[in-house]
């Protein structure tokens, strides 16, 4: 389908695939709540195809339960892509990739803003991509995560989780396969709903033809490996790595193996492929 406007999951549960297509590229999005009747999904998802050939991508995880985590993560999506409508309004298509990551930024401190203001101890991670055929650039505060993968499975860009057990992976302490079953690896030490929120900023990079880009919640991330994921998606089509993806995550959640990760929770993701889809 054509995307023509800001499509976005605000606590959501979908079983099927979403697959969406827009001047950018092809996108593939998942939004399904914990498995416990009666749960509200705290994550969010947001696509906001821009003027020109840009789009941004938001993925957040609400934090809090009776805490209002699933408004503190429908704040920061819609803090986001009201920043960025304000800035195609002003500058009508001619915005730049780096310009359009400062509007991302500024919608993020609006919204921690925002959130501290409920004074409930609300809280969400985000992760946010701005991206073109061409390039793209990460934004995130807190253990939702981006990664980019070649066709050939080589991880070109990974952004480290806000916990302590992400810093220690970071700092080569903790292996990957440790980290999984790391009892501190849900800790999360830097949310929108904190005073001394940081967003970190990374150096935009190339798109090569066929990378994957994958953003998504801990929900996905603690029960799939990085090498099990980046199977999944380097190859074939978009809509069925993404389906592949949460069916495996859901088997785990509700099904677990000894030996394999699982964590019940909500899962929110969603696969980018640069240009127009094959």
């Amino acid at each position: 389908m054509d995307l023509q406007e800001f499509r976005t999951w605000l606590q959501a549960d979908e079983p099927e695939v979403t697959l969406l297509e827009c001047p950018a590229g092809q996108i593939a999005v998942v939004c399904r709540a914990k498995p416990e009747e009666g749960r509200c999904n705290e994550d969010s998802i947001a696509v906001f195809p821009l003027s020109g050939d840009h789009a941004c991508l938001v993925v957040a995880d609400g934090m809090g339960g009776a805490a209002q985590g699933e408004v503190a993560a429908r704040i920061v999506v819609e803090s986001i892509g009201r920043h960025l409508t304000e800035q195609d309004a002003l500058q009508e298509g001619g915005a730049s990739l780096e310009s359009r990551r400062h509007a991302v930024l500024a919608g993020i401190e609006s919204a921690n803003r925002e959130v501290l203001a409920l004074g409930v101890g609300a809280g969400t991670t985000v992760v946010a991509a701005v991206v073109s055929p061409e390039e793209f650039g990460f934004l995130h505060a807190g253990d939702s995560m981006g990664v980019v993968v070649g066709q050939k499975g080589r991880i070109k860009m990974q952004t480290m989780a806000h916990s302590p057990v992400g810093h220690a992976m970071e700092a080569g302490i903790v292996d990957g396969e440790s980290a999984m079953f790391h009892p501190e690896r849900h800790v999360v030490s830097n949310m929108i709903g904190m005073e001394l929120l940081r967003i970190e900023w990374c150096v935009p990079q190339t798109f090569n033809t066929k990378d994957t880009l994958v953003l998504g919640t801990d929900g996905l991330f603690d029960n799939l490996s990085t090498p099990e994921i980046v199977e999944l998606i380097r190859t074939g089509p978009l809509d069925t790595s993404a389906a592949d993806l949460a069916a495996l995550a859901r088997q785990r959640m509700e099904h677990p193996n000894e030996g394999d990760p699982s964590k019940p929770d909500d899962m929110a993701f969603l696969l980018f492929r640069p240009g127009p889809a094959a």
